[in-house]
């Protein structure tokens, strides 16, 4: 699996957002809701490629210099995901139900919409540090480029995967996935130019992936 070997990494204090990006937070900054399932402001946005991700990040920092909003790395993520290193399957314990939409709950009901959609924000358990949807709802952007064997080649401290793959880490799975892909060890890789109702993203306040890069 590409989520090995396990080890030991070093991290900068960082704060985690407690919630996905929600519609609400989008539309408030760049004037517009791309969302598929544009349900509501408490609901994730998605439907939007990388490029976006990072213009919504250059709007919100303006002003911004020490500590900047911007994605998390995958050690970041990771550390967050499982509540400071604890050793669990899913983000909040092992019952997948009580944490995570996924492909088995998801299933629209009554007149809803003809496929799964993404969720309200916060509705399941959160995790150990009190963040929801950790895993499941939306698949998450990372700042990392994805490479399988990126976990052989990480450095200690801060380590941040920046080589030239064509690929971007995904993490988290989304409300489409299995349990195998809705974990806090599951990873993806995505082509930056994608953008779909399943995938969306997190931020994080901390120093600039520059000022902690290898």
């Amino acid at each position: 699996m590409d989520a090995y070997p396990v080890h030991q990494v070093c991290l900068d204090g960082y704060w985690m957002g407690t919630y996905e990006v929600g519609q609400g937070e989008w539309e408030a900054i760049m004037g517009d809701n791309p969302a598929y399932n544009a349900a509501g402001s408490n609901f994730p946005v998605e439907r939007m490629a990388l490029e976006d991700v990072e213009a919504f990040l250059k709007q919100l920092n303006q002003g911004l210099d020490d500590y900047v909003y911007r994605l998390p790395t995958e050690a970041e993520w990771e550390y967050a995901c499982t509540g400071g290193g604890r050793d669990e399957r899913f983000s909040g314990g092992q019952d997948l139900d009580a944490v995570a939409w996924h492909q088995d709950n998801s299933l629209p009901e009554g007149s809803g919409p003809p496929m799964p959609a993404s969720h309200e924000r916060g509705v399941l358990a959160p995790n150990h540090f009190g963040l929801y949807d950790m895993n499941g709802n939306v698949a998450e952007w990372g700042a990392d480029t994805y490479d399988p064997e990126a976990y052989f080649r990480h450095e200690q401290e801060n380590p941040v995967y920046t080589e030239d793959t064509g690929l971007y880490v995904v993490r988290g799975g989304s409300f489409t996935g299995k349990a195998e892909q809705v974990n806090c060890r599951a990873r993806q890789g995505a082509d930056p130019r994608l953008s779909n109702s399943e995938l969306g993203f997190r931020v994080i306040l901390g120093r600039p992936l520059d000022q902690i890069s290898p």
